[in-house]
């Protein structure tokens, strides 16, 4: 079977825009979550490494507001689904920073199949309660998304679907892998498995949105936190370098969002982009404002999407990069 491996990751591109200069604040997950949660650049507070498994040293400044708590003063309900990453102690857990659902993860990636004896930090809980080791992680963090939709379809919503996929270890499904018979190479056939789990997954949650009459009334953006890693199997041709690397394959990502009756169907967008200006997008959208108190360095999106401008603002964007 030739057929493209992400429909549903594909569609939201053809229903809405896609961004062909979109970029990561960092080339690793940790430092480049804690920008887009953010708004603002993680090395203004410091969060420039990515943690360590296990250490209970911090995390994620405290001080620093999240765009979960920033949507919930605005009477969202939130939920994060998936891989957090910024931080274990539980001040630094989600639960304590915005979110009012938590279902994951606080490790930033483990094995896809049940473990025997997972850490504190491996175990997919909920809330602070660990559940049993069963089924494919892929496929929990999937339907665990559909279940917040349909508890929340009748109240406004914030979602942060983090799936650990195609993070490695390299550990797609059997009925996957029989699919990719066509990919010669070990290593790219496992990765590709690993993202066809990854659309069929997003492929529930499109469906929930769908099923619930919410397609319309949301907005879905699709991207990674880091460009692809060429050791597991990514390929970033032909942008040089890969994740981990200051380089475009490090920090250049895939990203489109869907926002219907606002953002073209089909649309595409060259400017310059970067996971920042996501917070006030989203909050702008929502009805609320970003004053400068809050020194965002993000820019919210939506006269672009509308069409109001033709161009952004030309901008600098910064990196950095230095110790382990």
């Amino acid at each position: 079977d030739l057929a493209p491996l992400t429909p549903h990751i594909d569609s939201i591109a053809k229903a809405g825009v896609r961004f062909t200069n979109a970029y990561m604040s960092g080339c690793v997950c940790s430092p480049s979550r804690a920008g887009l949660m953010t708004g603002r650049y993680q090395g203004r507070f410091g969060h420039e490494h990515n943690i360590p498994p296990g250490t209970m040293d911090g995390g994620m400044d405290l001080a620093q507001e999240t765009v979960a708590d920033r949507m919930r003063t605005l009477g969202y309900a939130t939920g994060l689904v998936g891989k957090w990453h910024l931080g274990y102690p539980e001040p630094y857990q989600p639960n304590q920073r915005g979110f009012e659902w938590f279902h994951g993860l606080l490790q930033g990636a483990r094995r896809y199949f049940p473990l025997e004896n997972p850490s504190p930090h491996q175990v997919i809980q909920e809330n602070g309660v660990a559940l049993p080791e069963e089924g494919y992680v892929t496929d929990r963090f999937g339907d665990a998304a559909v279940r917040f939709i349909e508890e929340h379809r009748g109240e406004p919503f914030f979602l942060f679907v983090s799936f650990t996929a195609p993070h490695g270890p390299l550990q797609a499904k059997p009925e996957d892998l029989a699919r990719l018979e066509h990919i010669e190479t070990p290593k790219r056939r496992k990765y590709a498995g690993l993202v066809k789990s990854l659309d069929d997954n997003v492929g529930k949650v499109l469906d929930a949105l769908r099923r619930h009459d919410l397609e319309r009334h949301t907005i879905l953006v699709f991207t990674n936190d880091n460009g692809g890693q060429t050791s597991t199997g990514a390929i970033n041709a032909p942008l040089r370098g890969r994740k981990g690397m200051l380089l475009e394959g490090g920090i250049r990502v895939p990203m489109c969002l869907r926002w219907p009756g606002v953002a073209p169907a089909g649309g595409v967008i060259d400017d310059p982009v970067i996971a920042l200006d996501l917070l006030p997008t989203f909050v702008r959208a929502a009805g609320g404002e970003t004053p400068d108190a809050w020194a965002l360095d993000g820019v919210d999106l939506g006269p672009r999407l509308r069409e109001e401008t033709k161009t952004l603002a030309p901008r600098p964007f910064f990196w950095r990069q230095f110790g382990p």
